[in-house]
């Protein structure tokens, strides 16, 4: 078969043809794409002063496209002294300005916040505003999201409040990327960093003598331990050392164990926190676990 020379009619076989090729290429395109822009997956923990979800909960950080995410999600809140669920859901448009660095812009909308309506009676509330993200991405697939944004009452009777919050989370079905940061043989500073948050949590918990803030505060006395124990052992699950993230769990936990139980009967009838002994030994012994854990087991051996 001979292609016809330039300036005379195709023949209706090579019409036929031409369509052909082009239907394959579409067929092509349209099997290579989901492989080429494979959504991501991110769990997320996120904590914070009275953001969508509460002071802390979980989400999950859909991005089906590289400049759109819809991030869902539960966290625990207490507005207005009522412990509860709050659920929130937050569309936004993306601008990844390098490969580990986006921002991002959207509305989030929550569903928990219980108020009390004209007659008195508690009811659901529900809150929409804008919301502003910083995201980074220091390790090919660990994420770190700065959010922060207006919350205005949809109900009758309800203000608006700003917020402020911190979600850290792990990319799932999706190619790694370039990170911010080097991998290098050791990541001890990875189990370090989520001790250091645990660590800033608990000094948040510290009561104020106003009384202020305390909704805030309990929320992060709630999440301190659970930030210390749980952030090494699964810094370790990332870099797929199951063993080590088993014996940074019990390095954690052990430490910490033996100085209540040895130091608990020096504790006077009526101390509090930080003024009993065996709580102050306490917060050693998890430092202690914790320069243990990044220096003898946060290494790629």
């Amino acid at each position: 078969m001979t292609i016809p020379p330039p300036g005379r009619t195709p023949t209706p076989i090579h019409t036929s043809l031409r369509g052909v090729l082009r239907a394959c290429a579409a067929i092509l395109v349209l099997v290579a794409a989901p492989a080429a822009a494979q959504p991501r997956l991110t769990p997320e923990f996120q904590s914070g002063d009275a953001t969508p979800i509460g002071y802390y909960g979980l989400n999950l950080d859909v991005q089906p496209l590289r400049w759109l995410s819809v991030t869902g999600g539960f966290g625990w809140s207490n507005f207005g002294g009522s412990s509860q669920l709050q659920l929130a859901l937050v569309p936004r448009l993306r601008w990844p300005v390098l490969p580990w660095l986006a921002v991002g812009a959207g509305a989030a909308f929550s569903r928990g916040e219980r108020g009390d309506d004209p007659a008195g009676v508690r009811e659901m509330g529900h809150r929409l505003g804008p919301e502003l993200s910083v995201e980074l991405a220091p390790l090919p697939r660990a994420r770190l999201r700065l959010v922060t944004g207006l919350a205005y009452g949809l109900d009758a009777g309800q203000g608006h409040s700003s917020y402020v919050g911190l979600a850290v989370g792990w990319s799932v079905l999706q190619t790694e990327e370039t990170g911010l940061l080097p991998p290098t043989p050791w990541y001890g500073w990875q189990t370090l960093l989520a001790d250091a948050g645990a660590g800033a949590l608990l000094l948040l918990s510290d009561p104020s003598e106003t009384g202020s803030g305390t909704g805030l505060r309990y929320a992060a006395y709630q999440q301190a331990p659970v930030v210390y124990l749980a952030g090494g052992p699964i810094v370790h699950l990332t870099h797929r050392r199951p063993l080590r993230a088993g014996a940074s769990l019990l390095i954690r936990t052990g430490l910490v164990a033996a100085a209540f139980f040895l130091l608990r009967g020096s504790d006077q009838s009526e101390c509090v926190r930080f003024d009993c002994r065996s709580h102050r030994w306490m917060v050693a012994a998890a430092g202690a676990a914790a320069g243990l854990d990044a220096a003898w087991l946060g290494w790629e051996r």
